[in-house]
């Protein structure tokens, strides 16, 4: 006799004996993986007094310096303007053997600024944008602690200079080949105080406010003086101040 067949229920499904080694392997307890912590990026870096200063000494080496007019946030490589910062112009300019599409006042190439999109969530290509995008920039060359000391140092220099070739590395070369500007100029640009002249002002409140500057540094000068609009005044500031800031100490006056 052939041996009895079970029955199965209406519905369900045979099952495959489970072998030996698979209910063995099943039986084993395995260690839980910890994937070490990636630090996160910041979504908004604080434009600090040292940070500006850095800003503005790459927009120097960089060529879009400008006198600190916000004009050097649309200049593409090559020195022509975009017409819109709604977003990256991703286009390629030519010179005299060199051709790129990076763009703004720190001279973004496409897929950098894609990088720091990405990253930060930045929207438009405006100067605030940038400048965060550039902070993201000096944070993944991991020279932001050097940023942070106010000061310019050949280090610090040589960290960046992979990102930006204009800075050089501590054997004064560009890290890629090409024209670099020279630490020593670099260094200075970056201690040098930046002259404002305000050609007009108004007295509201106890307070000069600026209607027409030759640089963009500062937007409002609080002197607490009784100044008249017809003064001529003289602004000293450090580049390091950011706009709408101001020292009263800091102010010299002449008619």
């Amino acid at each position: 006799m052939l041996p009895a067949t079970p029955v199965l229920a209406a519905g369900a499904k045979a099952q495959p004996a489970a072998e030996p080694e698979a209910t063995e392997l099943a039986q084993l307890r395995f260690p839980r993986l910890r994937m070490p912590s990636v630090p996160r990026m910041p979504k908004v870096f604080a434009i600090t007094p040292e940070h500006r200063a850095l800003l503005n000494t790459i927009r120097y080496a960089e060529g879009t310096w400008k006198e600190g007019a916000d004009i050097g946030y649309r200049v593409m490589f090559g020195g022509s303007l975009m017409k819109t910062l709604n977003r990256h112009p991703d286009r390629v300019n030519y010179t005299s053997g060199y051709a790129s599409a990076a763009a703004g006042a720190y001279q973004f190439m496409p897929a950098t600024w894609r990088l720091a999109v990405r990253a930060l969530d930045l929207v438009g290509f405006g100067p605030h944008a940038q400048d965060q995008a550039a902070l993201y920039l000096i944070k993944k060359r991991g020279a932001m602690h050097l940023a942070d000391r106010g000061e310019l140092s050949p280090q610090l220099a040589a960290k960046l200079a992979p990102e930006w070739a204009s800075f050089p590395t501590l054997r004064g070369y560009s890290y890629y080949g090409q024209p670099v500007v020279k630490y020593g100029r670099l260094k200075r640009f970056y201690g040098k105080p930046d002259l404002c002249i305000v050609s007009w002002c108004r007295v509201k409140d106890n307070s000069c406010v600026v209607t027409k500057t030759k640089t963009s540094l500062i937007d409002t000068v609080n002197s607490h003086l009784n100044i008249r609009p017809i003064y001529i005044i003289q602004v000293t500031l450090d580049k390091r101040i950011s706009s709408s800031r101001a020292v009263t100490s800091e102010l010299k006056f002449k008619r």
